[in-house]
This record gives structure tokens, C-alpha cells and sequence, in this order.
């Protein structure tokens, strides 16, 4: 079939040109942020005690089930009031987009897409919603074609079916399974020990696979003493990746081992790109660390207070320190509080802070940086509070440490890299095209599609990876997905500090 070219292309025009809908204005979806407020509002409301992101997942659970007598009332008023507040705002989410589609195609308000062909890519990610919007075009006539690779399902917390959904499929339409082994990305050396660690799943189309680059890879495992020494290790071969105009990345089975990484990567200059979540230099324990740094070559409002709210400081103590004080950082005597309406608990911790304050300045003055930096290091962890976290501080104190440099010059250098690492996320956002110049730091669920060179898989250790939060064979194919984004080269490593991962040894390379 010849498909119309140009921008003018009325193919598109044509697929939706006699269909019956009920819904006569386009949908006004709802912004990310602003969603995330209208969670919140209904977990208060709900007076459920759950995370903003765990109540999200638990409304699209409810939302796309049929029957929802197995849940709470305090569940389903979540839902309720979710959706009030929606519709109050006249939006809908991405959900209720095939949720409504689809109760109108029950009802027959609607008519199915009129096209005699349907092709559905990475089918392994279909959830059930999804699913029953296929079958009311496979009901109506249309030929279906799906495509996908059920060892590569990594999204059941998304719900999604994978290897059941591919199994229902072809018992719902009779349909035809024809299984493509080739892999056409991987050395035979990479994907023989992915085909090995796969090969362990029971919920799995049986399948070998056959890699058409043939032999020439490498793979490596190796346990560090120290994460620190894995970082830097890592660091060194992504060095030499983009000397040799080789595309890198680093994987992690969470953000978490990623800040390690970044640190390596800002100490060696080495440009990086993280693809998902938040930068080293986003995280609040950096961002107060570097604040109260500052203090200390000059004290600035924001920068001091900033550092007390870190310290527990509410925002009215703050305002009348200020007031008090100005930007002169000294403890006071306890008559200069006598007439405030500073808080005993607001003096306490100003006047610990103003005292410590004054030891690091001398330290600074002295040149005595190390020092200084180990008692930033020590105040920062004993005023330390939830949902902060200590090893983002630990970070911060190898990041902030001078090495040699004066401290001015050494923030001016972090400046720099911070900018940096924000100009490449401006001018690199397209992840289908990995960049030569850059070191990809990835999650294993974002390095999904992409493919490089050299890849290093970082933290395969137990307890870590595989994750007891999922099934042990989404793990597992959340490890193949990572093995096999490397062509050429694979490293995985872990620390001595716990026993390595069962991956490791179902992938052959080590043996019990």
C-alpha cells in the first residue's frame, strides 16, 4: 500500500474521516507538575499515608481495574477525589485517554479506527488497557501485527503483560508466532552470556539467539574494594572510550549508584549526560553543602539561609536572625535574643552554627582546606534530617574537598562543571542518538533502546541487583536489557563489601 508523502499528507485525515465519537472537543491533558499536585491534595483528603508517587501508581491500578471490590475505601476516595479535581480543572490524564476510548467503544459510541491493517510495536509493554483497545479492532476486522521481545518486559510495575499478554494474544486471534533470534547490535561474546542468564526465566517464549556480528567482544567481571574505586576505575575506561571515539555508558539497576558515578566524572572533567532523574547538582545535600561553603568566603542571605533551614531553622527564626544579625555570621550574646521572638530551639542551632562557623573560617584563612572540609562534612551529617541522605553528603564531601586548590578557586571549578553538565542537557536531549562525546550514566529501565560501544554495568551485587521490590525474572530480563546494550564491550562489577550478584554466575562468569 502507497502511503501519502508531503505536508499535506491526508492519510491520517483519512483513517479518522467517518469515525463516530462521542467527544466532539479535543482533550486538555493535564501538566505533569500540576497532576502531582492534585495527588497530593487527594491523599490528604483520602487520609492515606502513602508517597506522592506510590498513591499515583495506586489510582492508575484502581482506575483501570473492572472490579474494585478488593480495594480500601480510603483507596478508592483517593481515586474519587483524584478525579474530581480533574475534572474541576476541566483535564484529563494520559490514562483516561484509552480509558474513555475505550468505554466508548463497549457502548458502541464509538467506532473503531477504519483501517484494515494494525500494527502494534514493543507489544511486550501492552497492559490490559491496551490490550482491549487492540481486540476491539481485531473484533471489527482489522489484521493485527505485533512485534516484540517478551525478555525484554521490565515494565510490571507499569502492569504491563508481556510474555502473558503474548501468549493471549495468540490464543484471543489464532495468530501466527514467528520468532526472530538474529540480534544484530551484540558480539557473540555479549549475548552468549546474556542468552545464559536469560535462559533461567520458565515464563518465556523458548527461543536461541544468534548474533550476526559474530566473536570479537569482550566481557569482564571484576569486584572493587570500595565504590568509590569502582567509580574511578569506570571513570578511566569511559576516558578512554571517548579518546577513542567510542560511545560509553554507565548503567545502574538505580539513581542512587549514579551519584557516585557523577562525582567520578566531574573530578575527571569528563563530560556525561544522564539521561533519567536528577543531576548531582540538583540533589538538596550538594546544593546546601555548596551553600555553606559559600558562607564561608561570604556570607550571602540566600546561601545562610539555606544552610539553617538545612540545620532545622523554621523560615520565621530565619527571618528574625536576620533581622538581628544582618550577613555577619557571630553567636551573639543570649541579650541580643532578649527583645526577638527567636525560638529557643531557633538560638540553639544559631548560635552552634555561628561557633562552628567561625572555627572553619580560621581554617580557611590558615589554608587548612582538608580540615575544613571534614568539619563541614561532620556538621552537615549531625544536623542531617529526613528525607535527606547521608551518602549524597558523603558525595558532597569528595566532591567539595579543594585536593590542593584554594577553596575559591575549587567552587569557581564545580561552577563550571555544573554549568556544563546543564548546557549538555539542553544541547543533548535526543537519547535515540547516543553522542560520541559524552559518557551516558543510565538506569537499567532508561538504557532501554539505546545501544554503545563499551557499556559498564555497575552495583551487580547481591541485594542490590536483582531488586527484592520485583519478581526475580523481570529482574532477570531487566539484566538482559542491560548486557545487551553493549556492542563490543561489557563490564559488570560490584564491591568486595557483599557477595556478587546470582546474575553473575547464571551469566557464566563467575562459578560456585
Amino acid at each position: 500500500m502507497a502511503f501519502p508523502t508531503g505536508r499535506k499528507a491526508n492519510f491520517g485525515r483519512a483513517i479518522l474521516s467517518d469515525q463516530i465519537s462521542p467527544y466532539e472537543q479535543a482533550w486538555k491533558l493535564v501538566n505533569g507538575g500540576v497532576q502531582f499536585g492534585y495527588v497530593n491534595r487527594a491523599v490528604k483528603e483520602s487520609g492515606l499515608s502513602i508517597m506522592t508517587k506510590d498513591a499515583l501508581s495506586l489510582i492508575e491500578v484502581i482506575k483501570a481495574a473492572r472490579d474494585t471490590t478488593g480495594f480500601e475505601p480510603e483507596e478508592l476516595q483517593l481515586v474519587e477525589t483524584y478525579q474530581n479535581l480533574l475534572a474541576s480543572a476541566g483535564v484529563i490524564d494520559m490514562q483516561d485517554i484509552l480509558l474513555q476510548t475505550n468505554r466508548a467503544l463497549r457502548e458502541k459510541t464509538m467506532s473503531p479506527l477504519n483501517v484494515d491493517y494494525l500494527f502494534v510495536d514493543e507489544f511486550q509493554d501492552t497492559d490490559a488497557v491496551q490490550y482491549e483497545w487492540i481486540m476491539h479492532h481485531a473484533r471489527n476486522g482489522a489484521s493485527i501485527t505485533a512485534v516484540g521481545d517478551d525478555d525484554q518486559s521490565i515494565y510490571g510495575f507499569r502492569r504491563a503483560l508481556g510474555f502473558e499478554g503474548m501468549e493471549r494474544l495468540k490464543q484471543d486471534l489464532k495468530a501466527e508466532q514467528i520468532l526472530l533470534g538474529t540480534n544484530y547490535r551484540c558480539r557473540k561474546e555479549i549475548l552468549g552470556a546474556a542468552e545464559a542468564l536469560i535462559g533461567r526465566n520458565t515464563d518465556r517464549i523458548p527461543k536461541r539467539l544468534f548474533a550476526q556480528k559474530g566473536e570479537g567482544g569482550f566481557v569482564n567481571w571484576e569486584a572493587f574494594s570500595t565504590v568509590q574505586s569502582e567509580a574511578n576505575a569506570l571513570a578511566e575506561e569511559a576516558a578512554l572510550a571517548l579518546e577513542e571515539g567510542a560511545t560509553f555508558a554507565a548503567i545502574a539497576r538505580t539513581n542512587r549508584e549514579l551519584i557516585e558515578l557523577q562525582k567520578a566524572m566531574v573530578l575527571r572533567d569528563l563530560p556525561f549526560k544522564k539521561a533519567d532523574g536528577k543531576s548531582l547538582f540538583e540533589c538538596p545535600e550538594v546544593q546546601a553543602y555548596a551553600a555553606l561553603l559559600r558562607t564561608i568566603l561570604k556570607p550571602m542571605p540566600n546561601d545562610v539561609d539555606q544552610v539553617l533551614a538545612w540545620a532545622g531553622m523554621s523560615t520565621d527564626d530565619t527571618k528574625q536572625v536576620r533581622k538581628l544579625f544582618g550577613t555577619v555570621i557571630r553567636s551573639g550574646a543570649l541579650s541580643d535574643f532578649t527583645n526577638s521572638s527567636v525560638s529557643e530551639a531557633g538560638r540553639d542551632i544559631w548560635r552552634s552554627f555561628a561557633k562552628k562557623h567561625m572555627e572553619w573560617t580560621a581554617l580557611c584563612e590558615r589554608g587548612a582546606y582538608a580540615l575544613l572540609n571534614m568539619g563541614v562534612r561532620e556538621w552537615m551529617l549531625d544536623t542531617l534530617q529526613k528525607p535527606n541522605f547521608s551518602y549524597i553528603v558523603e558525595t558532597a564531601a569528595d566532591l567539595f574537598d579543594p585536593k590542593g586548590k584554594t577553596l575559591e578557586k575549587h567552587l569557581a571549578d564545580l561552577k563550571s562543571a555544573e554549568q556544563r553538565v546543564r548546557d549538555g542537557e539542553r544541547s543533548r536531549s535526543d537519547t535515540d542518538t547516543p553522542a560520541l562525546n559524552v559518557v551516558w550514566l543510565l538506569t537499567s529501565h532508561g538504557s532501554k533502546g539505546l545501544e554503545f560501544d563499551r557499556v559498564w554495568i555497575v552495583g551487580v551485587q547481591h541485594g542490590l541487583f536483582p531488586s527484592d521490590k520485583s519478581s526475580l525474572e523481570e529482574e532477570r530480563r531487566l539484566m538482559f536489557v542491560s548486557m545487551t546494550r553493549a556492542r563490543e564491550t561489557l563490564w559488570m562489577s560490584a564491591t568486595k563489601q557483599k557477595k556478587p550478584s546470582m546474575f553473575v554466575y547464571e551469566a557464566g562468569l563467575l562459578v560456585l
